[in-house]
């Protein structure tokens, strides 16, 4: 594969990621994301994204986009369900509005993007934002000149600064959620997926940081009767 082609890949990635980690909102919105599902599991990346992007194709042909919001609620928004903190601080110094914080400001002020704030109410440093900013980044390094080549840096530099320091706990989070369905499969597929770009950065895994509380404690309601599930180590199923 070319360079150009790949980096047409990765720009489709982290559209996904970024679409489907923000509020959804529009029908417009999940038809993206079906849409690109569906061209992304003609073209996985090895066997257990293969099997993730299936699982994911066919919860949306039967659960549609209302089941897709209503997961998303159940993951993300209710108080009836396990909380899991989005902020990249978060997983970096176990509070919101940290260094995390700080380090995206600076990133963002070297690119010519911001935060819509009508769109976009989440802090910078939220995963998904992050997410969001370097498909954006990618985007514009397609376009082959001085600007691009800046960009790519840039999206390098938030990449081993900022995800690849923050999203494996995340991803562990969101794996073992009691109501994830669509979003264990997503966690997998993100999980392979910063496992190729640590490979394409030459980034190695870094060293899991110990996060005292991964709860708040004004977050421990009684939750909803679920199907229990073993907690797993994201890491055993989708070593590579």
């Amino acid at each position: 594969m070319s360079q150009n082609n790949m980096n047409k890949a990765r720009v489709v990635y982290y559209g996904l990621f970024s679409a489907v980690l923000s509020f959804l909102e529009t029908d417009k919105n999940y038809e993206n994301i079906k849409n690109t599902i569906d061209f992304l599991n003609e073209n996985p990346l090895e066997t257990h994204s293969e099997r993730a992007l299936l699982e994911m194709k066919n919860f949306l042909e039967k659960e549609s986009f209302k089941g897709l919001q209503a997961e998303s609620n159940l993951v993300f928004f209710s108080p009836s369900t396990t909380y899991i903190p989005v902020s990249a601080s978060f997983y970096d110094e176990a509070r919101d509005d940290g260094k995390k914080k700080i380090e995206m400001l600076s990133y963002i002020s070297e690119s010519t993007f911001r935060r819509d704030e009508s769109v976009y109410k989440e802090a910078e440093d939220n995963i998904g934002f992050i997410l969001t900013f370097i498909h954006k980044l990618l985007e514009n390094s397609l376009d082959n000149n001085e600007k691009s080549e800046n960009s790519e840096e840039l999206a390098k530099k938030v990449f081993a600064n900022i995800l690849n320091e923050t999203i494996d706990p995340f991803l562990t989070n969101l794996y073992n959620h009691e109501n994830a369905n669509f979003y264990k499969n997503l966690a997998l597929l993100l999980k392979i997926f910063m496992e190729f770009e640590r490979h394409y950065y030459s980034l190695t895994t870094p060293v899991k940081k110990e996060i005292k509380e991964t709860i708040r404690p004004n977050t421990k309601v009684k939750k909803k009767d679920a199907v229990k599930r073993a907690k797993r180590n994201l890491n055993e199923v989708t070593s590579l």
